[in-house]
């Protein structure tokens, strides 16, 4: 018990006081934690998804698929002759590249859509409930908004394209994306800047 009346109030005001710089700590840990979190998922340069947090959010989407008996597709987007433009503008201006690239991406996907950088100049975009006919006209109005991007930059950058359609849920992540590369590789070999798709029977 507390008879003198100053040291009650002392008291008082030093327990509040530890409490709140407590709070405060502690909303500054959970504030890091998820700082470190988005960067962990989070490619540095682009600021898209890297490949680990699209393998899991690609993963999440292939068993919706599977439990709701509906498709999807996956885009895969690479810039040709990057290496090139690297050497020939610079280093920054192949990273300023990769930004707007990755921007324009994410300005002409639905919300539904995920977009991720798997490394280099390579970008992928998993459509889910998207068929081959409602791909083809998003992939084709995506190159158009990427080319004419590079246009306004003045930069020869092109885009080699591949998509595949699963009308079923695939059974892996894996087998999709190298599909899609594999497709990509035929739009690089059929003179770049092209698109090739196709509809694939993978099922679990």
């Amino acid at each position: 018990d507390f008879t003198y009346p100053p040291l009650l109030i002392w008291n008082f005001f030093m327990r509040v006081g530890f409490f709140f710089i407590v709070t405060l700590l502690i909303v500054e840990i959970k504030r890091l934690l998820s700082h470190e979190q988005h960067l962990a998922r989070t490619d540095f340069l682009t600021g898209a998804l890297n490949r680990l947090a699209f393998y899991d959010q690609a993963t999440v989407e292939i068993e919706r698929s599977a439990r709701f008996d509906h498709g999807l597709s996956l885009v895969y987007i690479d810039v040709d002759d990057f290496k090139l433009i690297n050497d020939k503008y610079g280093h920054d201006a192949g990273d300023l590249l990769l930004k707007e690239v990755a921007s324009t991406i994410a300005a002409n996907i639905r919300g539904i859509d995920t977009m991720a950088r798997l490394g280099g100049d390579e970008f992928v975009v998993l459509l889910p409930q998207t068929d081959e006919s409602s791909a083809n006209i998003m992939v084709v109005r995506l190159q158009q908004a990427l080319l004419a991007n590079m246009a306004t930059k003045a930069w020869p950058a092109t885009f080699s394209i591949g998509v595949v359609t699963s009308p079923l849920a695939p059974y892996s992540v894996d087998e999709l994306i190298k599909i899609a590369d594999g497709l990509m590789y035929r739009a690089k070999n059929n003179g770049k800047n092209t698109i090739v798709q196709e509809v694939s029977g993978i099922t679990a």
